[in-house]
Order: C-alpha cells, then sequence, then structure tokens
C-alpha cells in the first residue's frame, strides 16, 4: 500500500499564525479559514478524521474534491485544499501552520455556475427542514428560501448555498425521511412496519421473494365500518371488465355500476375520432345531440324503458351507421350498469367515483405534500397514520353537527317534506290496496291533483320521479311516519317484510341462482325487477336491504338453505318438501317453470319401482355379472370413429408446384387405382370392413414408399 505524498509544490503556500493559549484551536482554525481569500468553496463540515482530531490537524477540501463516479454529479477529483496544523505551548502561545493549494482541477471556480453545486447553508437547511416537518408544500418553501436569501444580504442566484430549487428541497425531505426508517432496505422496512406497530391493521401480507410477488391488504376500523355499512351493496368502477368480473365472481349478490362521468368522457372521446364519422368542426352540433341523447337513455326507469329508447336512438342517427353500430357493442348490453333503472336502490346519491378521485388528489398534494414518493412504508405510515386519522375527526365533526354532511342534509330534507304533508292531513287521501298479499298503497302528489302514485313500502317502492331512481322519497318517509302513529292500517316494515316472505315461501315465487354460494333470485312485485339475495353473505340487491339492512329476499334465501341442509339425508323428502323450482338460468320463463315441475312430477312417481320390471333389472344385471367373468368389461374399449392413417400434407401448402411431374400425384392416381381393384374384389368376397381398410392403408403406403 503507498501512502498519498502530501502536496509540497511551489503551488503550496505555507503560513504560521501564533495566538494564545487560552483559545480554542478549532474556533480559530474557523476563523482563519474564513478570513481567507481563496477560489471555489471548502468543506466544513466532518473536516477530519478522529486520529487527525487527536493530532491537532484540520484539513479542509475542496467541495468538488472526490473520486469521480458514474453517478456522482459534484465529485471530479479537485485536489484543491486548506489545512492547519496547530502546535501547543510554545512560548506560552499557539502556532498554528496553515497549508493552502488553491489550484483546482476538473472545474473552474470562477465560473458562476460552479456555484450550482454548492453546500446548503446550514441555517437555511434548518429553516428548510422546519418547514418541512409543518407540512408545508414545496411552492411555499421555495419563496420562504428567497424571501430568507434577500433578508441576509445574498444575491448571486448561482450560489446553492443560499438560493435552493425545488430539486434540493426534495432531497432535504429525503434525508430527513431516512431518519425515521426501519431500515434502509424498503422491504426490510416494511417487513418490520406491519409486524410491529401496524400488526392489527394487516389483513393479509405476502412478503416479495423470487417466487411470489408482493401482497399487502390493510383495512383500519373506519375502513370496515364503511366497508360493511355502504360497500358490498354495490360497486362504483370505470369500464374496466377485469375488475367487473372479478368482483361478480367474489360479491355476486352486489351490483355493479359504471360511473357517468367516465362513460360520457369515453363516448365523447369516440365521437371526436375520425373512425366515428361525425369528428371535426362541422359536426359539433351532430355531437352534442349524440351526448343529449345519451342522457336521456341514462334517465330511464325500466328496462322496458331503454329497450324502446334504444331503438329511437339507432332510428334517430340511422345515416350514421358507425355510431349506432358502436351503442349496440358497446353500451346497450350493459344499460344495467349506467342507467338508472339498473341503479334503483341506495347508493349515496353518487353517480360517479370522483370522490375516489379526490381522495388520491388529497393523498398526492395533501398528505404527500405534492412529492414523490418512492418507498412503500413511507406510504403505508401516511395511509394508516395521517389520512385515517384525518377522516375520522371530518367523521367526528359531521356526526356532531361543525361540519356538513351532503347526505345526512338530503335525508333531513325528505323527513321535513314528509312531515309537512302528515301536519297536512295527507293521511285521509292515502288509499289501501292489497297487491299479491302485501299492503301497498296510493298516494296523491303535492304537486299535481291528477297525479297518484303507487308505493309499496316493503319494497321501498314508488314510482315518483324519485322513487324510481331508488331513492328514499318523502312518500315511502311518510308512510313509516304513519306506521308509528297507526299500526294497525299501517303496518310497519317487520311485520311486511315476514309476510312477504311467507307469501313468497308458500307461492314458489323466488329460484336459486347458485348453490355453491347460496344464492336466489326473487322477480319484484312491480315491474320487471330481479333481486338476488345471498344465505351465506347475508347480502341483498333490492332496495329495502339497501335502506333497513333487512329484507323479504334474505329471510326466503335464509329459510330456503337453511330447509336444505336439514334434509340432506333424503332425497326423496326434499323433492316432497322444498317449495321452490331450482334454476340456475337467469331467463327462465314460465313455460320452462312448468315444465320443470311435470318433471319433478314424474320423478316422485318413480320413487319406487313397479313390481313388473324388478325381474328384468335382476335378468340384466345377471347378464352384466357373466360378461365380466367371460371376457374383459364391455366398457374397458373406446368406439373410434376416426381414422389414424398418417396423413401426409404439403409443407408449404401455398406454394405453387412447378410445371413438372407431380410424382405423388401419380403414386396417387396409381393408389387409387389400386385400393378400387381391392375394394372390387373385397366386396366380391365380401370381406369385413375392418380388413379392407388394413389393404387401403398397406396400399398407399406401399406406393408412398416408392
Amino acid at each position: 500500500m503507498t501512502k498519498k505524498k502530501k502536496r509540497t509544490g511551489k503551488d503550496t503556500q505555507l503560513c504560521v499564525h501564533v495566538s494564545q493559549c487560552q483559545e480554542d484551536p478549532f474556533s480559530v482554525v474557523l476563523e482563519k479559514l474564513n478570513s481567507l481569500t481563496l477560489h471555489g468553496h471548502y468543506k466544513c463540515l466532518n473536516v477530519a478524521s478522529g486520529k487527525d482530531r487527536k493530532r491537532d490537524y484540520y484539513k479542509f477540501n475542496c467541495i468538488r474534491a472526490g473520486e469521480k463516479s458514474r453517478n456522482s454529479y459534484r465529485a471530479v477529483g479537485c485536489k484543491a485544499y486548506v489545512s492547519f496544523k496547530v502546535l501547543k505551548c510554545w512560548k506560552d502561545h499557539t502556532v498554528i501552520v496553515q497549508r493552502t493549494y488553491d489550484k483546482h482541477d476538473g472545474h473552474d471556480p470562477s465560473d458562476p455556475k460552479d456555484a450550482h453545486f454548492n453546500n446548503i447553508s446550514s441555517d437555511l437547511r434548518r429553516k428548510i427542514e422546519e418547514l418541512l416537518s409543518l407540512g408545508t408544500k414545496p411552492a411555499i418553501i421555495l419563496t420562504e428560501c428567497r424571501k430568507w436569501a434577500k433578508e441576509h444580504g445574498h444575491r448571486d442566484l448561482h450560489n446553492r448555498e443560499h438560493f435552493v430549487t425545488p430539486r434540493d428541497i426534495d432531497s432535504v425531505r429525503t434525508c430527513m425521511m431516512r431518519k425515521k426508517h426501519f431500515n434502509c432496505g424498503d422491504s426490510q422496512s416494511v417487513h418490520t412496519l406491519l409486524n410491529g406497530k401496524h400488526q392489527e391493521h394487516v389483513l393479509f401480507y405476502q412478503p416479495y421473494t423470487s417466487d411470489q410477488e408482493l401482497m399487502i391488504v390493510l383495512q383500519t376500523p373506519v375502513m370496515k365500518s364503511n366497508m360493511e355499512n355502504c360497500a358490498k351493496q354495490a360497486f362504483m368502477v370505470d369500464k374496466d371488465f377485469a375488475e367487473i368480473n372479478a368482483l361478480q365472481k367474489v360479491f355476486p349478490e352486489s351490483a355493479i355500476l359504471l360511473c357517468w362521468y367516465h362513460v360520457l368522457q369515453a363516448v365523447n372521446r369516440w365521437l371526436s375520432k375520425s373512425e366515428s364519422g361525425v369528428h371535426g368542426l362541422s359536426n359539433t352540433q351532430k355531437r352534442n345531440e349524440i351526448i343529449s341523447f345519451f342522457c336521456k337513455l341514462k334517465a330511464c326507469t325500466s328496462e322496458d324503458d331503454f329497450k324502446a329508447t334504444s331503438a329511437e336512438f339507432c332510428q334517430t342517427f340511422k345515416q350514421y351507421p358507425l355510431v349506432c353500430q358502436y351503442f349496440q357493442k358497446h353500451w346497450e348490453g350493459i344499460g344495467h350498469m349506467w342507467c338508472d333503472y339498473g341503479r334503483r336502490f341506495s347508493h349515496a346519491r353518487s353517480e360517479t367515483n370522483n370522490v375516489i378521485e379526490r381522495f388520491f388528489h388529497r393523498l398526492k398534494y395533501q398528505f404527500l405534500s405534492g412529492y414523490k414518493n418512492r418507498r412503500l412504508d413511507d406510504l403505508i405510515e401516511v395511509l394508516l397514520g395521517k389520512a385515517d386519522d384525518y377522516f375520522s375527526v371530518i367523521k367526528t365533526l359531521q356526526d356532531v353537527g361543525r361540519m356538513k354532511n351532503r347526505f345526512a342534509d338530503t335525508l333531513s330534507q325528505v323527513s321535513d317534506s314528509a312531515s309537512r304533508l302528515m301536519e297536512s292531513g295527507w293521511a285521509l287521501k292515502i288509499t289501501v290496496k292489497n297487491s299479491h298479499g302485501v299492503n301497498a298503497y296510493q298516494v296523491p302528489s303535492e304537486s299535481r291533483e291528477d297525479m297518484v302514485y303507487d308505493v309499496c313500502p316493503v319494497e321501498s317502492y314508488c314510482n315518483c320521479t324519485y322513487g324510481l331512481r331508488g331513492l328514499l322519497c318523502k312518500h315511502l318517509v311518510l308512510l313509516a311516519k304513519l306506521a308509528e302513529v297507526d299500526n294497525d292500517i299501517y303496518p310497519n316494515m317487520e311485520t311486511d317484510i315476514s309476510t312477504l316472505a311467507r307469501i313468497a315461501v308458500k307461492e314458489r315465487h323466488y329460484f336459486v341462482h347458485c348453490e355453491d354460494l347460496k344464492v336466489i333470485k326473487m322477480p319484484s312485485l312491480f315491474g320487471n325487477l330481479c333481486f338476488f339475495a345471498s344465505a351465506e353473505t347475508l347480502q341483498c340487491t333490492c332496495c329495502t336491504f339497501s335502506h333497513y339492512n333487512t329484507c323479504a329476499c334474505l329471510k326466503v334465501a335464509c329459510s330456503h338453505f337453511k330447509q336444505m341442509k336439514n334434509s340432506l339425508k333424503s332425497p326423496l323428502s326434499t323433492l316432497n318438501d322444498t317449495p321452490v323450482v331450482e334454476s340456475t338460468d337467469k331467463k327462465c320463463t314460465e313455460d320452462a317453470v312448468g315444465k320443470r315441475n311435470a318433471v319433478l312430477d314424474t320423478v316422485k312417481q318413480w320413487a319406487f319401482i313397479p313390481e313388473g320390471i324388478t325381474p328384468m333389472i335382476d335378468e340384466l344385471h345377471t347378464n352384466v355379472l357373466k360378461t365380466k367373468q367371460v371376457g374383459k368389461s364391455i366398457c374397458q374399449y373406446e368406439i373410434k370413429t376416426t381414422d389414424n392413417a398418417r396423413k401426409i400434407r404439403p409443407l408449404y401448402s401455398s406454394k405453387k408446384r412447378s410445371a413438372s411431374i407431380d410424382i405423388p400425384t401419380v403414386c396417387e392416381n396409381e393408389c387409387e387405382q389400386s385400393i378400387t381393384t381391392e375394394r372390387e374384389t373385397s366386396s366380391g368376397e365380401n370381406e369385413n370392413l375392418l380388413e379392407y381398410k388394413t389393404k387401403k392403408r398397406r396400399v398407399k403406403a406401399k406406393y408412398m414408399h416408392k
């Protein structure tokens, strides 16, 4: 190992300083360094190793010193330095020997741009860290640093020591975040975090290895309560069929809704393309008409209304066949996902998923302060720390009335409208009628005297404007308030639900949709709607369940599958006792139900074998046993209807053959002649078909060999 010799050439300057012994040597060294007029900047932090400190030696290298590498942007291998050697107790004085080599290599200190690589001032750095700890955004920090530099009399914008950039602020923030990490490695830090501080919030954790992907599922108590109260009823997504198929497989009883904003966005983008046929400025009015017609389709409150409006759409824009084909291919078949007739239940009056988009915006620019996140452990800390605490505080303030809650305010307005109707004697105008054994009512309209609405509380149905969209209208709330006052005329919800469930079981008014997931399909009493209830997840897609977390569909599902479980010992008793026709077809008609009932009745009649057939079954069983004793089982051989002969095909069938003699063709002709001769001989001798095929293959192989 070779020692690096000190640079003592003609460019090195020597100087001796004498001071009192009482002064601190290091403070004297810093004072002398700051008083020097040098080119460039020298390091003043970590100036010497512990060994050099013990022997009172201090060396300050140029900030551009260090070995130059591919990833470095500051180090260029500059050899310039200033060193101080302290000699104590020389005639009651301290002697400091200064050695200066101010010749820089690899950069020009006189160039103003060279100051871009200076270290940030320690005072300015502390100010930046203070602002970062308060969650200040980078734009505000940048302006505050500019004010600080002007207040301290700095004007050189090239000097990084006093004028920082957004990248410098991000670097300071990264250094601050490193102090909070459990480990320098992201994966190890995440593992420590999930197995320690946030272990109670982890539902599933699969560490990353070369054989498996990283998977983390986290859930706080607030997330769990929101999931139980809101999420399983419906999921609102973009038009991503991979996500839709996954949700339908895991949550078959939940509805899948498309964000109306993204539907309009997709349609508008396609209409602006050249392939639509209505692009360009000249067709602006026509595009607006198409968008308006989509809004009309969105307002359809029944499937029949949607089909009629779809036919009208195709008829109106028949001169644009590409537009009609686009609508029929991409939107007509999934109308229940984006139209009002497919979301007739409580979905928090939300037609878009822009609330989630707003959360992502808040996550980026409020919780992450606009900085790019590069580590997973930092993101987990934000989600389980800042974000969860923030929304918990917001929810608490909304509950006590300190902040507005749009959904709660709307329900309060509906309740006030129902109370106004009740006080004005609207109960005397209501007519009670019976629908399929369930109480239904006719409630007059408040705004129109000639309008009467059909209302059924047990299904949360009302054919008013709001009721057809699955919202809780003032007519339903009015009947609920009347049920509290007069329970004889207006039965409460629990009584109506029990009555409807009993009638559905008695009249076989439901079908089994999925046996494995315990899902039933129950038609609605009003319109062509069908509801799906799961006895396993205790969820239902009907409007009543979305408002009250209970419904007749769910009671029927639980009753049916509980009865099936108790009757598994005897299949015959299941046929006699099960009051339902099982079907997996979603479009089951009444004729199909009648045919299946006839089949079940036939099976019940053949439950006991007639006496005349018993001897025939015994005889058949005896013959089968004899066959097994004589030879192999009759089911051992498979019947083959295809010829296993090797088929020879040309390698390049698309290429044209040359004009020369085609030898395979000649051979095939001779082969066909020989086969014809053999066929005549075989038919004359009445040979077996198997022998004929054997000879055919043999002759063909012979000529192919030639």
